[in-house]
């Protein structure tokens, strides 16, 4: 079983290797060098606003690999926590983007972004105490669908805008999300004794 986990991961890593550089050189051949640095802005201030969820993802790993059921409690707890993060996303927006208001509508879609990633590492988290594989397969269809959601827009499109990098990427993610939510369903249904976990 470890070897097969540890198969699937490698082989979501190298996958993804080959599909981030599709995505990099759909976005960099259509995406204008203000428009691109924007998008790397934004990806590094995504940072603020995920911290708040990140450290809870070890707990969920260990309680749910001692067969402790924790995924309910800690999808809440995250939902709550990237909450928060959006708020830090746009308090740290503020700080350190000067054109805060052009950027504005830009912003508030990447802040979705801050949920899903947060949701994301908790699912993940998950997994990886129970079946680390599912973690994987996340990973791959995250990869398959934004490949697939940004050439289907070069095509139909003809044209690539960062609103548009920015909603693929949330889309995708979402999908990874609903893919880890049934793959690890089984732990989200099951009853939480917090005795177990105060």
């Amino acid at each position: 079983r470890l070897k097969f986990s540890s198969m699937m991961r490698f082989i979501s890593v190298i996958f993804s290797v080959f599909t981030g550089l599709v995505f990099t050189t759909i976005i960099t051949r259509n995406l204008s060098a203000v428009e691109y640095g924007e998008w790397v802005a934004i990806g590094s201030l995504m940072v603020y606003g995920v911290f708040p969820s990140l450290g809870l993802g070890y707990w969920y790993t260990r309680y749910t690999a001692r067969n402790i059921p924790i995924a309910r409690y800690g999808i809440l707890i995250t939902s709550i926590f990237s909450v928060v993060g959006v708020a830090i996303f746009f308090i740290a927006a503020t700080i350190f983007i000067k054109e805060f208001d052009h950027l504005y509508p830009i912003l508030l879609v990447a802040s979705l972004q801050v949920i899903t990633s947060s949701l994301i590492h908790s699912l993940t988290a998950i997994s990886n105490g129970k079946k680390p594989e599912f973690s994987a397969y996340g990973i791959l269809i995250f990869e398959i669908v934004k490949v697939t959601l940004a050439i289907t827009i070069l095509f139909g499109l003809g044209n690539f805008s960062l609103i548009d990098v920015i909603i693929v990427i949330i889309i995708s993610q979402i999908v990874q999300i609903f893919s880890l939510s049934v793959l690890i369903r089984k732990e989200i249904i099951r009853k939480i004794d917090f005795k177990n976990i105060f």
